[in-house]
């Protein structure tokens, strides 16, 4: 098997997937749609905008719905948040089986899970999320499914009880799953605090589920049960990242160096 230097091979597929921020269909600032309320419905391709921090109150279903490809979401600095309270079962963000969408530069409180797609979901690429905060979350910070996806510069942190624990394994709670990748996805200069100090809550900085290939880079993880967790065998691969506080740093996948745990 050609196991090549991280430095060649990975941040040459770094640049590609990178790219897909330009693959991305743009609809002119006229023709930008501003979320004004929530919950909202995206049932369109196209480009939308948040003015302003917006509160819901939901149960279940999400504040935003992406039923369509080529979407782009600019939160512009702004806010979502769930007011429903305590252990609400609702997304931020959800979406199905559709490609190429942006989620960028805005706050998802109070969710339980900041952005989710399908976990059954196999055939959609080019999720891309970039520095999105997501706080107080009850699941899943960020659960991305399909190919060819980027999470970058995102800020993931709870103090919240643990929930669900899946097969009583280290996933009851988790920053950043990604699932279902066919093939290659870039988790990047993410700082994740699951705020689990004392390793009770089976808490999971980012788990890599159902996945052969992708670069885990310069990642912060602390205060977790564990840290960088995949259940694939052979790959992903991962470098430069550190945790702090985590009782399980690395499970899994293929360490290429410069990891450290304190």
């Amino acid at each position: 098997m050609n196991t090549l230097n991280i430095s060649r091979r990975s941040f040459l597929q770094a640049c590609l997937l990178t790219s897909f921020t330009f693959l991305l269909p743009r609809k002119s600032s006229a023709s930008t749609t501003v979320i004004s309320s929530l919950p909202f419905d995206i049932t369109e391709s196209g480009s939308y905008v948040l003015n302003q921090d917006l509160n819901v109150s939901l149960a279940t279903g999400a504040a935003i719905r992406i039923l369509a490809p080529n979407v782009t979401i600019d939160f512009q600095e702004n806010s979502i948040t769930n007011t429903y309270g305590d252990m609400n079962r609702a997304a931020g963000i959800a979406t199905d089986a559709f490609s190429y969408i942006s989620i960028s530069n805005g706050t998802i409180s109070n969710f339980h899970s900041g952005v989710y797609t399908s976990p059954y979901n196999d055939t959609s690429q080019g999720i891309q999320v970039k520095d999105i905060t997501v706080q107080d979350f009850y699941a899943t910070g960020l659960y991305i499914s399909g190919g060819s996806s980027v999470v970058a510069n995102c800020t993931i942190s709870t103090m919240l009880e643990a929930s669900d624990i899946v097969n009583n394994e280290c996933i009851g709670r988790a920053g950043i799953i990604i699932s279902k990748s066919r093939a290659g996805y870039i988790l990047k200069d993410n700082t994740i605090d699951m705020h689990d100090d004392s390793h009770s809550g089976r808490t999971t900085c980012i788990y890599l589920a159902d996945i052969d290939e992708g670069y885990v880079l310069r990642n912060s993880l602390s205060n977790s049960f564990g840290g960088i967790v995949t259940g694939a065998t052979g790959g992903p691969e991962f470098k430069s990242n550190t945790s702090h506080n985590v009782y399980v740093p690395f499970v899994g996948g293929i360490n290429r160096g410069d990891n450290i745990s304190t």
